[in-house]
Formats: C-alpha cells, structure tokens, sequence
C-alpha cells in the first residue's frame, strides 16, 4: 500500500482530523458555497457545463489581476493562464512543457510520490534531494551543488513552442 493511501486510512480513524492526502475536504463544503452553487445552477444556463479546455475566460482575467496586483507584472489571460482541473494536471502540462527527453530535475525527497513518476512520463529523470528527518526535514543547500549535472534542466530560453 502506498504511504499516501496509509495516511488517508490513518487519517480517518482520528476525529476532527484534516487530512490533506487527497486534497479532499475533511468537512462539509460551507453553507454559503453550496447556496451560491445551488443559485448559480438555478440562475445560469452555462452553470455545470464543461469549460474550453484552458479554462473560463473570467476566471483567466481575475488570475492577470490577481498576479498583477501581487507581482507588479501584467501578463496576458490567452497567452499565459490556463486553469486546469486540479495539481496533478497543471504540474504534469508543466512537465510537458519545460522537460526535454532525458532532462533531470532536481526533487525533494521525500516528497510527493506522484510527482517522481510524473517526470519520468514527461521524459525527465527525477534526481532525489534527500531531506534529514535530524534537520527536522529541512533541506541542505550544501548537497545541492553535487546533484547539478550537465543534465539538469535549467531556466533555458525557449521558442514559442515551448522547446529550446
């Protein structure tokens, strides 16, 4: 059994607990959530619909004020937003993107299993950083420089279509 599903069972067994293993809720959606979906369902036409694959255009636009606010930087909503369905989605098109066949990257380890397996899908072999559980799980910037390679996928530069 992975760690991940022991945890989830773990996590079950305890009362008030917040299991975060999934990213499922542990408790109720809120009240006023549910009340504003059940509006909306109501109310407009397109609610519970499928959305264009890179998200809704609002949405889009509220993440380039959102990003603007807090960065200072103004990006543009078709060209560098795309919302996706959930983590696991987003960092797998984000591996697509970035990785060239046989480009490592450098992952804390532990960490997420899934993450290790989505590299090696993307064509990328993950290089484990090892955490010290003495150090209270924190990382060592002094191992770092004997993980970097000539392989080591870096900030490049890349065309339009996503690759160098």
């Amino acid at each position: 059994m992975s760690a991940i599903k022991d945890m989830a069972i773990r996590a079950a067994r305890i009362p008030d607990a917040a299991s975060l293993t999934w990213g499922l809720p542990s408790f109720q959606t809120p009240r006023h959530i549910r009340t504003a979906l059940e509006d909306a369902f109501s109310s407009d036409p397109d609610a519970g619909k499928y959305s264009l694959p890179d998200g809704l255009p609002e949405l889009r636009e509220a993440v380039v004020e959102t990003h603007a606010r807090a960065t200072g930087v103004r990006v543009s909503a078709s060209e560098n937003v795309v919302v996706t369905a959930g983590n696991m989605e987003g960092v797998k098109a984000l591996l697509e993107t970035v990785l060239d066949p046989g480009d490592e990257m450098i992952v804390s380890d532990p960490g997420f299993a899934s993450h290790f397996q989505q590299i090696r899908l993307s064509g990328g072999v993950p290089v484990s950083w090892r955490l010290d559980e003495q150090r209270g799980w924190a990382v060592d910037i002094g191992t770092l420089g004997a993980l970097v390679s000539s392989k080591t996928r870096q900030q490049r530069q890349h065309t339009a279509r996503g690759r160098r």
